[in-house]
């Protein structure tokens, strides 16, 4: 790990849609990566969804093969934004904080097919 970087666990490309719940709108986003501890959200330029750092959040994550892992239910709080060169947001990085029932099982299949 750099100096300096506080993650606590490898981060893995993957690119599938996350419905995100707050508390009065639901958007469907894209993901830039995961790891065992969140996942990072890509923004479309267009989209208006603005998320401070410290905002719950309640996300299902669809993957692209749902014959292999079902949906995943996870809450999760924003800690970062993602901002680009234009100074505009790009995305954010949530921390994963409770799962739905059952779901941590389905969450470890998920990263275990990331990983290989």
């Amino acid at each position: 790990m750099a100096l300096g970087e506080r993650r606590s666990h490898a981060r893995y490309e993957f690119l599938a849609q996350v419905q995100v719940t707050g508390d009065t709108e639901v958007h469907i986003l894209s993901t830039a990566n995961i790891s065992r501890g969140g996942l990072c959200l890509q923004m479309d330029p267009e989209d208006s969804m603005h998320l401070p750092t410290g905002t719950h959040l309640e996300l299902v994550i669809f993957l692209p093969d749902d014959d292999v892992v079902e949906e995943v239910s996870v809450g999760a709080t924003v800690m970062r934004t993602v901002k680009g060169a234009d100074g505009g947001i790009e995305g954010y990085g949530l921390r994963f904080e409770s799962f739905a029932p059952t779901h941590l099982s389905r969450f470890n299949a998920l990263l275990k097919l990331v990983q290989s």
